[in-house]
């Protein structure tokens, strides 16, 4: 599993737009995606599904990240910020299917916590376009469970 924050967004009124949700990726977060994506494709991590919030900033991440892969999007409110860690876990089970490798698209601090709890530790900081890369023992738990994982690859800010 690889969870990744967004990259790099502009304000709302950067962007001239109403609300949060519509923020777009800065011209920063578009080369920072990129480069994770590479980072990750280099080191041989090739997800097959990409699970992602619906906010544009994590959609035009997600998008950067499918484009690099050839891997499918599937939107999740659930990651959207405004849900618990246990219904975010249940829509990214349900989004993962029986797929090899899952990324998981979102927000801060929900990446960080569900990193923090699969790992059995305190909730972690993923700078924009950073990412985690975590193995499970076995199949992932469809319960969230505290220490289910362990860290194999963390890049916690793509190079400008």
């Amino acid at each position: 599993m690889v969870i990744v924050r967004h990259g790099h967004a502009l304000s709302a009124g950067e962007a001239g737009v109403l609300s949060d949700y519509d923020r777009p990726l800065s011209e920063r977060g578009r080369r920072g995606a990129a480069f994770s994506a590479s980072k990750l494709a280099e080191l041989g991590i090739k997800p097959s599904v990409i699970i992602a919030s619906p906010l544009v900033r994590a959609q035009q991440t997600a998008a950067i990240m499918a484009e690099a892969f050839g891997a499918p999007v599937r939107t999740a409110r659930e990651l959207s910020g405004e849900y618990d860690l246990r219904e975010l876990w249940s829509a990214v089970c349900a989004g993962a299917g029986d797929s090899a490798c899952v990324m998981v698209v979102g927000h801060q601090p929900q990446m960080g916590l569900l990193a923090g709890v699969l790992l059995g530790e305190q909730g972690m900081h993923l700078s924009p376009g950073g990412f985690i890369s975590i193995l499970s023992g076995d199949d992932w738990p469809s319960e969230l469970a505290c220490g289910a994982g362990r860290a194999e690859l963390l890049m916690m800010a793509p190079k400008e």
